[in-house]
């Protein structure tokens, strides 16, 4: 029985020892082989567009892998006493090995759009399609807005020594198409299909399959800049024209993009600005005429002025001051007119995948009687 139990534990240490080693190949192998779907995806994507320049993109991310190995062993011992004794001994084991991957399809038409342009992109330069869609989408607006938040920005005046959409353009061919018949043999070939057309990269390829790779990747899982606000905040007088928070009757806030005038976010109908322009235009000559008045009494007074006269002069010169800004505020806004951009839609936040290949050890044995 001693012995039995000795060559059980000597079983359970070489089993741990094994699947840990096999664990740690398996892992390895988890993480190439998550490159190698994207890239496949991508081919195939590529030898869907060859058949159909106009066709639809499809693509999912992996947010989760696991590499799963189970060692099951058992042991057994008998023993029969006869007059010529016999004793067995028995050891079985088993292993399992499961890969799995969490993969999460990319559903945002804004994505889709970015992939389209992408394949048309990188099949019109090998001279498989006419140039990519310039409307519905704009390919172009669309790869600038997502490099550069703006649609007029050029990606090449912005972004130098990533891999961007301008990666993409004017490359020599770098990919074979034909039947089934035309692909060569040899396991390290990458192949994509659709139908009856196939696609493979030869070694000279291989940069360019890896370009538009990473380029899907990055409209698959990150969004285009969103655009940077400030937060505008207006008191406003019974006209609707600002003054200070002394003394407001309300007020307005709000967020606008950084470029806008913070001015225009007072959007007022273009015939009641002019109303209450001329109005405060009438108020302003009023008031100026009561402060020359107020002098002219101070010249034939020796240049000076009750002290009721003083604080009169004192709150029509403030009203002065007052006007004159809502009037320069008013021919502001009759110039410029009111909010431009008075909607944006914000650009989704990136979906976050898991950072870490969970991975799992299973050992399991089954003692002997």
């Amino acid at each position: 029985m001693k012995i039995s139990i000795f060559l059980l534990l000597l079983a359970t240490v070489s089993l741990t020892g094994c699947t840990a080693m096999a664990l740690k190949h398996e892992s390895t192998h988890v993480s190439i082989s998550v490159g190698d779907l994207y890239q496949q995806e991508v081919l195939d994507n590529l030898a869907r567009f060859v058949d159909n320049y106009n066709a639809f993109p499809s693509f999912a991310y992996a947010t989760q892998g696991a590499a799963t190995i189970t060692d099951e062993g058992s042991f057994g011992a008998g023993a029969t006493l006869t007059h010529s004794s016999e004793a067995t001994l028995s050891l079985m084991g088993s292993r399992t090995i499961a890969d799995s991957y969490t993969l999460n399809p990319v559903n945002d038409p804004r994505k889709l759009e970015l992939m389209r342009c992408a394949f048309q992109r990188a099949v019109s330069s090998c001279g498989y399609g006419p140039v990519e869609s310039q409307t519905c989408p704009d390919c172009e607006a669309t790869f600038n807005k997502f490099y550069t938040g703006d649609p007029t920005t050029k990606v090449a005046d912005s972004l130098v020594g990533e891999v961007t959409s301008e990666c993409l353009k004017a490359a020599p061919p770098w990919f074979c198409t034909g039947p089934k018949k035309c692909v060569p043999k040899g396991c390290c070939i990458p192949v994509g299909h659709n139908c009856n057309t196939y696609v493979w990269v030869p070694p000279e390829g291989r940069e360019y399959l890896s370009r538009l790779t990473i380029a899907i990747m990055d409209y698959a899982i990150n969004s285009a800049p969103a655009p940077l606000t400030k937060q505008v905040t207006y008191y406003l007088d019974e006209n609707g024209v600002p003054t200070t928070q002394k003394l407001a009757v309300g007020q307005v806030s709000a967020g606008v993009p950084v470029t806008e005038d913070p001015i225009s976010l007072l959007n007022t109908p273009n015939q009641t600005e002019i109303q209450l322009d001329m109005e405060l235009q009438q108020r302003m000559r009023r008031d100026q005429a009561a402060i020359k008045a107020l002098q002219d009494e101070a010249k034939n007074n020796g240049g000076k002025l009750t002290e009721a006269d003083k604080i009169t002069y004192r709150r029509l010169t403030r009203e002065v001051e007052s006007l004159s800004g809502k009037l320069d505020y008013l021919q502001h806004q009759l110039k410029t007119g009111g909010l431009k951009n008075k909607y944006y839609r914000p650009a989704p936040a990136p979906e976050a995948g898991a950072g870490l290949l969970p991975l799992k050890q299973i050992l399991s044995t089954v003692p002997g009687p």
